[in-house]
């Protein structure tokens, strides 16, 4: 029968982990909280808990009415998990028939550290650029010029002195074959164009509402036309 417990943790940012059953309670410091090793050898503990076996892990736990601390080891060795327990500056082999079972006392049912572990094995996945529409092909690339022209700002800091008049106008680069080019304008240039453009709308027509809609998209303060 699995034991339901009550964990209190803020792991990662507290090592201290303390976990408590109406049967039990233990305290947990993470050493060192490892990592799961690839799915094709990964043990679990045994029905009903299954809980994951994580390699290269350390924990310090404490239990019992004395506060006893221990040390507890998991290293996998030809793909099988070996566990070893430190008492004091002992090391023993950790053996399954002992009074506590050995789930609690490698602290294997604590959920956050899962959760952690879990979270930093995940790569992040970027969608290659064909794949995606060319309203995010679009996105992408304005985000990438941002980021691209911050980082090019920093080296011009490292590499001209400061009475120096360095400008970025433009950017090239090409996906797939396709060449995409990158305009840098400084603020002023922009109102300027953004006042060209209301000029521009309005020259179409009287305000019809293809016009407003065109201006509305050019000044975001101006209510949609749907509110009329």
């Amino acid at each position: 029968m699995k034991e339901i417990g009550e964990e209190n943790s803020n792991y990662p940012m507290d090592r201290t982990i303390k976990w408590k059953s109406p049967r039990r309670s233990f305290q947990y410091y993470i050493v060192k909280e490892g990592i799961y090793p690839p799915k094709s050898y990964r043990a679990y503990t045994r029905a009903p808990n299954c809980y994951p076996i994580p390699d290269n892990y350390v924990i310090e736990t404490t239990y019992g009415k004395k506060e006893k601390t221990i040390t507890c080891y998991i290293d996998y060795y030809n793909e099988k998990p070996q566990y070893t327990i430190k008492f004091g500056l002992n090391k023993d082999e950790f053996r399954p028939k002992t009074k506590i079972n050995g789930v609690y006392l490698f602290g294997l049912q604590l959920s956050q550290i899962k959760l952690v572990r879990d979270n930093r094995k995940k790569p992040r996945i970027i969608k290659p650029f064909s794949e995606i529409t060319n309203q995010m092909q679009t996105i992408r690339c304005r985000s990438f010029s941002t980021s691209s022209l911050a980082s090019i700002e920093d080296q011009i800091k490292q590499h001209f002195s400061a009475e120096d008049e360095v400008a970025i106008n433009e950017l090239t680069l090409t996906v797939n074959n396709s060449k995409y080019r990158i305009i840098y304008q400084s603020k002023n240039d922009d109102e300027i164009n953004r006042q060209l453009a209301i000029v521009r709308a309005l020259d179409y027509n009287r305000i019809s509402r293809s016009s407003y809609r065109a201006l509305a998209a050019i000044c975001q303060d101006l209510p949609r036309d749907r509110v009329f």
